[in-house]
């Protein structure tokens, strides 16, 4: 009897937790899903409950690309820092111009004052001195040619008066011919030389002071023509420094606006502050 009332039993404890299983499938089977709107919340809700949000793919992408930005902004920063050197560079080259062009314009202005100053010597001292050497010289050259020509005379009137012959009268008489004719061609050498340095020597120096004289004056024009397009290059290099700096400016200032919540569009700045 006791085995007939255990196995009873146990066939009733099967049977009632085969009823309750079945019971739970049927109601989850008729229990239905709730809709969930685009933004992510349950439209049975309350209004006031907050919901979890639900971020797709695209979200995430874009929530993944903020993360090269910081880099961005760190290139353009020291790409900033290059062209502000480049800019003070630039500005310094045209200090550094201005001065060079100045000492350079100092330095043939006084070259050429001193062409000039030689020029004027050379034409009130130096020409009227050599040429009044050189008629000294031939008046020396002349006189001692007219005294070589009177002793000659003197000479020929004593032999000429002489009875006989005398050889060494003859001699002498010789030699002074001889000394007459040496000192007629030095005194014509000298009249020459005198000739040639007013007409010819002198002028040509004087015309060669003058060129170099002409030369520093041109060289401080070319100077002043060589500084203005320098000066053009170095002002055009500071424009083009200054322009680079302001792109580089505004294009940092874009990428620091970007990287705000506040300077994202739309979902990106929702993404943003919602990203974990």
């Amino acid at each position: 009897m006791r085995r007939v009332r255990q196995a009873t039993t146990w066939r009733t404890f099967v049977a009632v937790g085969l009823l309750g299983l079945a019971a739970c499938a049927s109601a989850s089977s008729g229990r239905s899903t709730p809709a969930v709107t685009p933004s992510g919340r349950d439209p049975g809700a309350a209004p006031g409950t907050s919901q979890p949000q639900r971020h797709d793919a695209g979200g995430v992408a874009r929530v993944s690309g903020l993360d090269a930005r910081p880099q961005r902004i760190a290139e353009l920063e020291r790409r900033m820092e290059v062209a502000e050197l480049k800019l003070a560079q630039a500005q310094i080259e045209v200090e550094h111009g201005d001065l060079r062009h100045r000492q350079t314009i100092a330095r043939l202005e006084k070259e050429f004052e001193f062409a000039k100053r030689r020029l004027e010597i050379f034409v009130e001292i130096t020409i009227p001195l050599r040429i009044a050497r050189a008629e000294l010289e031939l008046d020396r050259v002349d006189a001692d040619c007219r005294a070589a020509e009177d002793e000659l005379t003197h000479l020929d009137t004593v032999v000429t008066s002489a009875p006989t012959d005398d050889a060494p009268r003859e001699a002498a008489v010789a030699q002074a011919r001889q000394r007459v004719v040496q000192a007629q061609r030095e005194r014509d050498l000298q009249r020459e030389e005198l000739r040639l340095l007013r007409e010819v020597l002198l002028p040509l120096e004087q015309m060669e002071r003058e060129l170099e004289a002409e030369r520093k004056k041109h060289a401080i024009l070319e100077a002043h023509w060589d500084n203005e397009r320098a000066l053009l290059d170095r002002r055009m290099a500071v424009v083009a420094a200054e322009i680079e700096l302001s792109r580089l400016e505004q294009e940092l200032a874009r990428a620091r606006a970007e990287l705000t919540p506040e300077g994202l569009p739309g979902e990106a700045a929702q993404d943003a502050e919602h990203a974990p």
